[in-house]
């Protein structure tokens, strides 16, 4: 590829890459009540923290163990001492470069679940 070439690709990528990530901006910050109503139907504090994993994989989320700290709904970082599930769904696509995610929380108490936290925000690729 030629100089001018190479630099009018990257031109290109820059003048449409903020136009891309102004998608990220388009999403709403609220978890649709119809997405928490599933999972407040199905998942609740008292039930062990596997049937809990196992119901959250059921609905399509991708599950793993978080240990150190975790974000509630209200956006406060918490540290835990125990081992946490940690749940995320990517149903929307904002733009190639952007998606949303609702991460579900489960956090323990011994191996049953003390409380459920539910949030959603935009995940996108690092420039």
């Amino acid at each position: 590829m030629n100089l001018n070439k190479q630099h009018g690709v990257k031109m290109t990528v820059a003048w449409l890459a903020p136009l891309l990530l102004q998608g990220c901006a388009l999403w709403s910050p609220s978890v649709a009540d119809s997405a928490r109503d599933q999972i407040n139907s199905h998942i609740h504090a008292g039930m062990t923290m596997s049937d809990a994993r196992t119901e959250l994989e059921s609905m399509h989320y991708i599950c793993h163990t978080g240990t150190t700290a975790y974000v509630d709904e209200n956006g406060n970082e918490h540290s835990v001492n125990a081992p946490f599930a940690v749940c995320d769904k990517r149903p929307g696509t904002l733009s190639f470069v952007c998606n949303v995610r609702t991460q579900v929380t489960l956090i323990p108490d011994g191996d049953r679940v003390r409380s459920v936290q539910i949030v959603k925000a935009p995940s996108c690729i690092k420039q």
